[in-house]
């Protein structure tokens, strides 16, 4: 039996009900407001939760296999990060003679791509803020640790019901960049 299969599987089913149930209450006041029930005075249990209940499934199902489908795209190597919408990766690296260090080449990064602002935090960690559409925000912290760089990259607010991918993209850039200029 594919062990990687069945790991997916189950993670996306636990993603489907983790989303559903963020996406009810939304999707119960929504439904309360449309047929008019709170407006009349019904008791809470009258409203009908059953179609709330469909509409947020629906919708959480679409989310979730579209993020999986994103996934799936990615060439993926460590399956405990698979559907998380907050990746963290450790980055070897090698001390160059004429290389940039990590902040110049962070700051060539952030300078050299749209929607990416640099900051600097100390002298062993950076932070990169990245502007989606929608105006969702994703945060890139990278630390140096011991023998190379932490990179974390995680949403801000509630841009992890939509990740599709977008953090481990991020951390794998950065990545690849600091790989690139000999950090």
């Amino acid at each position: 039996m594919n062990w990687s299969f069945v790991f997916k599987l189950i993670i996306i089913i636990w993603s489907i009900a983790k989303m559903t149930l963020a996406l009810f209450p939304f999707m119960y006041l929504a439904v309360s407001i449309k047929q008019g029930k709170l407006k009349y005075g019904y008791d809470f249990f009258e409203i009908d939760y059953r179609w709330a209940l469909m509409i947020s499934l629906g919708i959480a199902m679409a989310l979730v296999v579209w993020t999986a489908m994103e996934f799936a795209n990615l060439e993926f190597k460590d399956l405990r990060q698979f559907m998380k919408s907050r990746q963290k990766h450790y980055y070897t690296f090698t001390e160059r003679e004429g290389h940039p260090g990590t902040s110049e080449a962070l700051n060539q990064f952030a300078n050299g791509r749209r929607r990416w602002k640099f900051k600097e935090t100390s002298d062993k960690s950076w932070r990169l803020v990245r502007i989606n559409p929608f105006f969702i925000r994703d945060q890139v912290s990278i630390k140096e640790v011991p023998g190379g760089l932490e990179i974390e990259s995680a949403p801000l607010g509630f841009a992890w019901l939509v990740d599709a991918g977008r953090n481990y993209r991020h951390v794998v850039a950065i990545g690849d960049h600091l790989k690139e200029v000999g950090r």
